[in-house]
């Protein structure tokens, strides 16, 4: 197993991987929506980070869930999101906060304050582009790396 005291530990740094989930919310009895950090930890390649100019800091990974990003990311895969870069450029994959939900989706600037968000997955209607004033989301930061997997 990985730890900050292994053989390797001059070369990687370990990032959090977080996950989203819902919590009943005791006043309202309304379930809420949580970002949460798991106990689990990826390493990391230092000289990665160096690559993509990214700090340790800046890097959480999530889980994606769903099929939505399919046949790029697939339910289960991990991506690497830096969140000091928020600045659009156009068809990147970033992970954005909308409303409750966690997502994670190519952003497209349409006008100075309309984004279009897009998945990869266009034969589901349920994955339809959307319009949205960029106002009405909240950009977590731009993927630079995702290790996709598949269960056997």
């Amino acid at each position: 197993m990985y730890d900050e005291n292994s053989l390797f530990s001059g070369h990687y740094v370990l990032i959090p991987l977080y996950h989203d989930t819902y919590a009943l919310d005791a006043k309202t009895g309304i379930y809420r929506y949580q970002f949460n950090q798991s106990d689990f930890k990826l390493p990391c390649s230092k000289e990665l980070l160096k690559k993509f100019g990214v700090q340790k800091e800046n890097v959480v990974c999530i889980t994606v869930a769903g099929s939505s990003m399919e046949p790029v990311l697939k339910d289960g895969s991990i991506v690497a999101i830096d969140t000091s870069s928020k600045i659009i450029k156009d068809g990147r994959i970033y992970a954005i906060k909308q409303g409750s939900l966690v997502r994670i989706r190519k952003l497209y600037r349409i006008a100075s304050d309309v984004l279009k968000i897009s998945c990869y997955n266009q034969e589901d209607k349920a994955y339809a582009d959307e319009l949205v004033k960029i106002d009405k989301i909240e950009i977590i930061g731009v993927a630079f790396w995702w290790s996709v997997v598949q269960s056997i």
